[in-house]
């Protein structure tokens, strides 16, 4: 156990400032050298969207009923040559509504053994006036229950809200995120929030958000795939983005 002598609470700050602020990133992991299964799971952000494809012609043979998963598919399966032979196979378990708790009752019938795991919810747990402590519970237990089943888990942090009523929540939260699976070798944390914002944290950045402000807009959710590529599925060239 470290002991608390000055010169380590220096730098127990130090490191603990330069989680928050993201100067420190994991390295993105071999994820796809354990597993060619990956299940989403969460909230409607991941249940996705309908749009238009947007390089086919506007009609409904080109609805893409799963914006989120269609933009995850791509920039997995488009890359995958350079990394595996065989496709990745990718499961969207995002039920609308969900908060965490109810992610964490689910989560052992939704999702499968020896598999890659994204995980993100919490927007639904502060709206309904759960406390940070106890969606930190419900995270904690899912991490738990993934390992248990030799899963790999991808947390992506919680993403602005247009109506900026849930900061106080959001921000302790994610900051949270980064301490406590900070090193843990199964567990990555995707800083998804500053990819979604204007540059201030909890300020959305309306052009990738639906006119609701809460749910991502195609370009939304194909910007979050590509950083959830580059961040955690061993996209090296562009590593040190956090």
């Amino acid at each position: 156990m470290l002991r608390k002598t000055p010169s380590n609470r220096v730098v127990l700050l130090a490191l603990t400032t330069a989680l928050l602020f993201g100067y420190i990133q994991q390295a993105p992991l071999n994820l796809l050298d354990k597993s060619r299964v990956i299940w989403s799971i969460g909230d409607s952000i991941t249940a996705g969207t309908i749009h238009y494809n947007p390089t086919q012609p506007t009609s409904p043979k080109n609805l893409i009923t799963n914006a989120y998963q269609y933009w995850l598919d791509y920039y997995l399966n488009s890359n995958a040559s350079a990394l595996t032979s065989s496709r990745i196979s990718v499961y969207n378990k995002g039920v609308p509504s969900n908060t965490c708790a109810q992610v964490d009752h689910r989560f052992d019938t939704d999702v499968g053994n020896d598999s890659i795991v994204i995980l993100m919810c919490g927007i639904n747990d502060f709206a309904s006036r759960r406390t940070v402590a106890q969606v930190e519970g419900s995270i904690t237990n899912i991490s738990k229950k993934a390992m248990a089943k030799n899963d790999s888990l991808v947390i992506m942090e919680v993403i602005p809200d247009g109506n900026g009523l849930y900061c106080a929540s959001i921000v302790p939260f994610n900051s949270w995120l980064s301490i406590n699976f900070f090193g843990n070798p199964n567990v990555m944390i995707v800083k998804m929030h500053s990819q979604m914002s204007n540059g201030i944290d909890c300020y959305y950045n309306p052009s990738l958000y639906e006119s609701d402000g809460v749910h991502p807009n195609i370009n939304g959710y194909g910007k979050m795939a590509q950083f959830l590529w580059i961040r955690a599925f061993g996209e090296q060239k562009y590593s040190n983005l956090g």
